[in-house]
């Protein structure tokens, strides 16, 4: 039967220098000290001093942020950049330190309000720095290619075709050509840390 005690006392979370004691002694204690299975931050309280509870019921809700996940809205024009991306620089306003995402999961499901898919990376957070609810400048890195690249001036776009313009067989001569062109400005996204 004290076999029995000790074991749903155990499984209560009593700490185990506190059943020793309670063997020792002998006597009962009105009070017992609960301790969190993880280290983190308070987020929900649901009791308060003189409050009762019952056996299933949340005291508190604790949130461990030593890693983090971040939320990244992708345009569905732009799931293509993300099949080969092999990192993700994230940069919070809050810190001028540069995090480095490790894993990845885009969601199935489509917004049908803002057309977007959301892209969840993890972060390790060592300095406690980021919390839930802050934003966040997400640029994905694709594997090294090599592009011709113009600046944006030396093209012109008319009747939805691009032109460039070349040298001329006579001087100040200058012939338009008609190029195939796609636009390699970085995936701009509003993310948020969750």
């Amino acid at each position: 039967m004290l076999q029995s005690a000790k074991l749903k006392l155990e499984l209560l979370g009593v700490n185990q220098k506190e059943i020793d004691e309670l063997v020792r002694t002998r006597k009962v204690s009105f009070n017992t000290t609960i301790y969190a299975h993880i280290n983190g931050y308070i987020f929900e309280k649901s009791i308060s001093h003189g409050s009762a509870f019952n056996a299933k019921a949340q005291l508190f809700e604790i949130v461990n942020l030593d890693e983090v996940w971040v939320e990244a809205k992708v345009y569905e024009d732009d799931i293509i950049w993300l099949k080969n991306a092999n990192s993700f620089d994230v940069a919070f306003k809050s810190t001028d330190k540069k995090y480095k995402a490790t894993s990845t999961l885009l969601y199935p499901n489509l917004d049908p309000k803002e057309a977007t898919l959301t892209l969840r990376l993890r972060l390790k957070n060592k300095g406690l720095e980021l919390f839930p609810g802050m934003y966040a400048s997400v640029l994905s890195q694709d594997k090294k290619q090599e592009y011709l690249t113009l600046p944006s001036h030396a093209v012109m776009r008319k009747d939805g075709k691009f032109y460039v313009f070349v040298v001329g067989e006579y001087e100040g001569e200058y012939d338009p050509l008609e190029v195939s062109v796609k636009m390699l400005n970085p995936i701009p996204t509003s993310s948020q840390v969750d």
